[in-house]
């Protein structure tokens, strides 16, 4: 699976660099969002990825879920994206894409610091406030 996720953000960076002028890779948008889910699921069960029951934010814990995570530039334009566990916590995804953020967008040709980092209120804790190093910060109102 990590070696699709690279295959994917390679192809994703590549085409929106063909379009300096029409895609703005100066801001960055992160989410996740859970998909709810019935029936069993045996062949995730000692995989990397747990369908399993969790803080189901459709408010339904009797379904099983997992997590949908994508990085976005421009006008939601993926360059980014996988799946995580039902029970990950969005703090800890958020630190993960901060830790290797700056690593990634540099090998777009992006410095530290050239681009703004848009999530959830998720993403405010001292781990990710630290992660995300000298790139600036917004937390959409509604979020």
């Amino acid at each position: 699976m990590r070696a699709l996720k690279k295959v994917f953000s390679q192809i994703a960076m590549r085409a929106a660099s063909a379009f300096p002028r029409e895609v703005d890779t100066a801001h960055v948008h992160f989410d996740t969002t859970s998909v709810s889910v019935w029936g069993d699921y045996p062949a995730c069960d000692k995989g990397e990825l747990q369908v399993t029951h969790g803080n189901s934010k459709d408010k339904r814990p009797d379904l099983k879920q997992f997590l949908i995570k994508m990085l976005c530039i421009h006008r939601n334009i993926p360059v980014l994206g996988g799946l995580e566990s039902g029970n990950e916590s969005d703090k800890k995804i958020n630190n993960v894409i901060l830790t290797n953020l700056s690593k990634h967008m540099a090998r777009h040709g992006l410095s530290e610091g050239a681009f703004v980092y848009i999530s959830d209120s998720s993403m405010v804790t001292p781990a990710n406030l630290e992660a995300l190093g000298s790139n600036l910060f917004i937390m959409p109102w509604y979020a």
